[in-house]
Formats: C-alpha cells, sequence, structure tokens
C-alpha cells in the first residue's frame, strides 16, 4: 500500500537540518563571507513524506503520486490564517521496512526532476483512477485541475504554491531557502502533492552503474546513460508522421535567434526523425532497455521526504515572492497560469558530439537573449502555483532574490545569466562534481551552489532590479567529448515586485 506519512510538525530550531552534513553555500558571496553556509529563516519546521514508489531496474515513475495530508498542528494553527514558507529541502530515502529508512545514492535511483506543490484547505481536487492529483504537465511540473468553492477564502489569499528551483539530481546539495525578509505565502495549508520524474538505476547487486544498458549507451561519464532518457528499441519513431511511440513529438524549435539557436543550428531534439532520446523516451512505467533485455526482478523501495521551514506571515516582516523561469529554449519553462503567453512546449536539447565553441573544441554553448518582461504572466489566479503576473510589475520593475541552474550531469560545467544593457553578470554558477560513492558525494553528479540575494547585514549582495525591457541572456556550457540527448538549461528564480 502506498505510504501516506506526514510527520509530526513542531517548533523546532531551523538548523536542524534534514540533511545535517550539507553545507549550504551559495554561488555569488559578498565579500567577507567566502564559503558560508546559509542558514533557513523561519520559526519551525515539518516534514512530510511522498507515497512509497516500488521500482525495478530501469523503470520510470512519471506520474502525480496521491495527495498526502499536512501536519494535523500546522493545518490547525494556520486554519484561515496564512503560513510563511521561508525554504525546504528533500532528500530520498529507502524504505527498508519496520520503519527504518536511508538516504539513497544517486547512482541507485537518479531523480531527473519534480513538481511540488502545498495547496489550501480551500482548494478541491480533481481525482484520476489511480487516486492521484489530475491535470497537464507542463515543463517541470504540472497544472492541477482544482475547484474553489465560492467563499471559501478571502480576496487576495494564495491558494497554491510550487516549490521547484534545482528540481532534478541537484536537489538534495541544494541550498533552497529565501533570504531573510522574503517568503512564499499560502492560506489555511493543507496538502503536499509531488509528481516526480524518477528513473531507478539499481539492479539489486550492490555493484552501482554495473546493470545492463541499451544499445545506445552513451559512452564516457559516470552517470548512467539510462539518466538521459535514451531510445532504446522499445521506442517507436515515424518519423514521417513526425510520433514518438505513438504520440505526436514537437520539439518547439521555431524561435529564431537570438532567442534560441536550435532551429538555426538544426539540433536534434527539434525533430522526430533525429530525435535520440529524452522526456519523450521517459513515459511513467516504461523500462530504459532495448525490448530484449528484461529488467531485474529486484525492487527499489523509494520516496521523498521534504521539510519545509515556515513563520507567521506578517506584511510587516515578509516581502512576497514569485517564481520566474527561463530555459536555453528561448521560452518560459516554468509559469503555470494561463496567461503565460511565452510558455515551452519543450524544454530539452541535445549536446552533440564534437560541437565547440570559442571555449574550446569540446565546449558546446547554448544561448538565449530575451526581455526580461518576457518571464510573466499577463496575470494570474489564486491557484496558479508559479507564476507572476505583468499586472503586479510596474515601472519601478521587479528584483531578484534567488537564481538556481538546472542542468543534468554529468556533463554540464557552467550556466551564466547577464543583463546585457549593463554589461552586469548576474549569476555565474559553476557546477560541482562528485567524486566518490558517498551519497550527497557520487561520482559524476553534480549541483550548483544558487545565488542569492537580500540585505548586506545578511551577508548578502543587493538584489539585482530588473524592468519589462531589461535585456537578458542565458549561456549554458555543456563538455561535448560525448553526445547527451535530453540535456537542459534553466534558470529557476525568485522574485518580488517593487513599488513605486
Amino acid at each position: 500500500m502506498a505510504k501516506l506519512l506526514a510527520l509530526v510538525a513542531g517548533a523546532r530550531a531551523a538548523h536542524h537540518h534534514l540533511n545535517p552534513t550539507m553545507p549550504y553555500t551559495i554561488t555569488n558571496e559578498a565579500p567577507g563571507h567566502e564559503g558560508e553556509s546559509r542558514e533557513f529563516s523561519g520559526a519551525a519546521y515539518f516534514d512530510v513524506d511522498s507515497p512509497v514508489l516500488t521500482m525495478r531496474y530501469s523503470e520510470v515513475a512519471w506520474r502525480t503520486l496521491p495527495a498526502v495530508p499536512l501536519p494535523a498542528e500546522v493545518v490547525a494553527k494556520y486554519a484561515n490564517a496564512t503560513i510563511a514558507v521561508t525554504g525546504f529541502e528533500v532528500d530520498v530515502l529507502r524504505d527498508l521496512g519496520n520503519g527504518a529508512t536511508e538516504s539513497v545514492a544517486a547512482y541507485d535511483s537518479y531523480n531527473h526532476h519534480y513538481g511540488v506543490q502545498l495547496l489550501s484547505s480551500a482548494v478541491r481536487l480533481s481525482s484520476d483512477a489511480a487516486g492521484a492529483a489530475a491535470g497537464a504537465f507542463y515543463g517541470h511540473a504540472k497544472v492541477l485541475d482544482v475547484e474553489v468553492a465560492e467563499g471559501a477564502a478571502p480576496p487576495g489569499a494564495r491558494l497554491a504554491q510550487s516549490f521547484v528551483h534545482g528540481n532534478g539530481q541537484e536537489h538534495r546539495q541544494m541550498f533552497h531557502g529565501a533570504p531573510p525578509g522574503y517568503a512564499r505565502r499560502l492560506w489555511s495549508p493543507s496538502a503536499f502533492v509531488v509528481a516526480p520524474v524518477q528513473i531507478s538505476t539499481n539492479d539489486g547487486d550492490g555493484d552501482p552503474g554495473q546493470g545492463p544498458l541499451p544499445a545506445i549507451k552513451r559512452p564516457g561519464g559516470a552517470t548512467p546513460a539510462r539518466a538521459a532518457c535514451p531510445r532504446t528499441t522499445r521506442n517507436k519513431i515515424n518519423a514521417t508522421a513526425g510520433t514518438v511511440d505513438g504520440r505526436a513529438f514537437d520539439g518547439d524549435c521555431d524561435r529564431a535567434e537570438p532567442l534560441s539557436d536550435l532551429n538555426a543550428t538544426k539540433n536534434p531534439t527539434c525533430e522526430a526523425a533525429t530525435y535520440v532520446g529524452g522526456l519523450s523516451c521517459c513515459a511513467d512505467g516504461a523500462f530504459l532497455l532495448d525490448a530484449d533485455q528484461e529488467p531485474p526482478a529486484f525492487e527499489d523501495r523509494v520516496f521523498f521526504r521534504f521539510r519545509f521551514y515556515y513563520d507567521d506571515w506578517d506584511d510587516d516582516k515578509y516581502a512576497d515572492i514569485e517564481h520566474v523561469e527561463w530555459a536555453a529554449n528561448g521560452c518560459d519553462s516554468g509559469c503555470s497560469g494561463g496567461g503565460c503567453a511565452n510558455a515551452c512546449g519543450h524544454i530539452e536539447f541535445d549536446v552533440v558530439r564534437g560541437v565547440g565553441s570559442d571555449e574550446g573544441d569540446d565546449v558546446q554553448i547554448f544561448q538565449s537573449t530575451f526581455p526580461a518582461g518576457e518571464m510573466l504572466a499577463s496575470s494570474c489566479k489564486p491557484t496558479d502555483c508559479q507564476c507572476m503576473g505583468a499586472d503586479t510589475v510596474g515601472e519601478s520593475g521587479f528584483a531578484l532574490v534567488m537564481a538556481a541552474s538546472h542542468c543534468h550531469a554529468p556533463n554540464c560545467i557552467r550556466q551564466v545569466l547577464k543583463n546585457l544593457d549593463s554589461g552586469e553578470i548576474l549569476c555565474d554558477g559553476k557546477t560541482r562534481v562528485g567524486s566518490s560513492e558517498k551519497v550527497f558525494d557520487e561520482a559524476g553528479y553534480l549541483f550548483t551552489p544558487p545565488c542569492l540575494w537580500g540585505a548586506a547585514a545578511d551577508g548578502l549582495l543587493a538584489p539585482p532590479v530588473l524592468k519589462k525591457d531589461t535585456t537578458l541572456q542565458m549561456l549554458t556550457y555543456f563538455n561535448s567529448t560525448y553526445a547527451h540527448p535530453g540535456q537542459m538549461g534553466i534558470w529557476q528564480m525568485k522574485a518580488t515586485a517593487l513599488s513605486a
């Protein structure tokens, strides 16, 4: 039976980390604060566990799991009130039975990405036949089908929030805290919903990385080829019809330079005929092996644990922050509102073997140049979990308070965000790569410390201010010694609107 466990909440000290050995550093350290580990603000935290995923080697789990109620103490405390969520941690754990757990190594169970939401009691979810929240997948998350009862919440209340920055295998090492004085508000919190894309790479023999691989396996690199969702002989591609496994395929590559380079360079991800792997080969329940390869019988039982740090919402203490996002595909990969004119239809591309740049013969660079206002929706509803409305941003613009780089192991090197109008490099995220078999330091797997902005008194640089017409450029650098299908380059950011 699916595990639906919400752990007891309490007003515990925020320095009791879920991942206690993790030094949570940032990329843009202020002078005099180099190497400092960041702390979560907020007076308390609560833990919540996802249902358990029972998985065989090479199996993909890409589904929305049944909603989990939040701890009763939290629900009661914030009934008809607003919580301020100041940050979160996450781990993937193995269910060993009898209540015992252990952190799972990345080489045993790979998190491609996840979407996670906290929902208000005013929201009623629609469920599918399996009891999971219904809705449409987009980018890195899912737009849930919800109903809001008339009069159930006060005007202006936020009824859903998403927590997805750094939402891939980098999720455990990355600092997910807001700078002091900033938080995400949610009225009457009630439930937790997670939609993981998890790939089992554990064949049960205790020897990491030695399981069978499909014939199209990628040579080189320490991470398993399955992590890139390779095309196998189980996948059926019809180049004439433009379908992958019978589903229409759209590489969404019609954007011209400088918005995106993918069409100009004829990236293999653009057409079904040249598609060699990625999310379209990673359907829920699929096995990333060839048709003549039988997955080992061993089953692993894994689940997510999230720790949310929180406080009482106070207008005088906290500024509200919203999610903004952009992908190297030249589109908004994170906006969940109906007014998202620039939403991505496809958020991947292929690193092509041997393609170089002025950075080196084996360094391929992907770029997108765009106005900052393109990350904004026209407007947002209270149930839009990832949405910053252009109608809330005036002439003063908006300020970035956090920027997290999302790109995949093993060949992502660096991701840069520039203000082309001023020439300022806003964030220069260099990946950190593991070097052992220890959990959180797995060889070949990587993470990038985020950029964080705030008050000088908190050891932070001042937030950069963007106007709607500020010209931004993102560049993502990859080692192209070997090909890598289904790569990503995404900036997942938090921002606050500035008053006039």
